[in-house]
């Protein structure tokens, strides 16, 4: 199981191979070899990416890991640097590659039991939920450019 594989099953939330194929335009053959790590073309892959509507930073991540899987064992050696528009897609990016560098200690197995734990409708429906503890429990820094509203003069 590559990266792309990896990315796709947690990107692919509700979606059934069928569904991702037919929206995707694909077959549904083609989704199945992806799903068992066989390189596609980056056209197959954009357009699974299009159906699914993944984010900018998801696009990012999943180009990425399909430029390692083309590249192969020598991928080792790529460092990709992917410049974000935003700090929320920086964010977004960094906390990605985070996720990527935590799976990549794991063994196979373990990575697969995470993948299925999150194909599970009942684990997806309290992710939202999760995220937004994630992020009550770790704000974001304020902008280093926004400045502190004035006090109002007292009458």
């Amino acid at each position: 199981m590559n990266d792309v594989t990896v990315l796709l099953s947690l990107f692919k939330g509700h979606h059934s191979t069928q569904a991702i194929a037919k929206g995707a335009d694909i077959s549904r053959e083609t989704f199945r070899k992806l799903e068992r790590g066989t390189q596609i073309k980056l056209s197959t892959l954009r357009a699974i990416a299009t159906y699914l509507k993944l984010s900018h930073a998801q696009w990012l991540a999943l180009l990425t890991a399909w430029i390692k899987a083309e590249v192969g064992p020598d991928s080792q050696h790529l460092e990709i640097f992917v410049h974000a528009d935003d700090s929320a897609k920086g964010q977004a990016r960094r906390e990605l590659k985070t996720i990527q560098e935590l799976s990549a200690q794991l063994p196979a197995a373990e990575r697969q039991q995470i993948i299925l734990a999150l194909s599970r409708p009942q684990v997806r429906k309290c992710l939202p939920l999760l995220e937004q503890l994630h992020h009550a429990l770790n704000p974001p820094a304020p902008h280093p450019r926004s400045k502190k509203p004035k006090a109002a003069a007292k009458p």
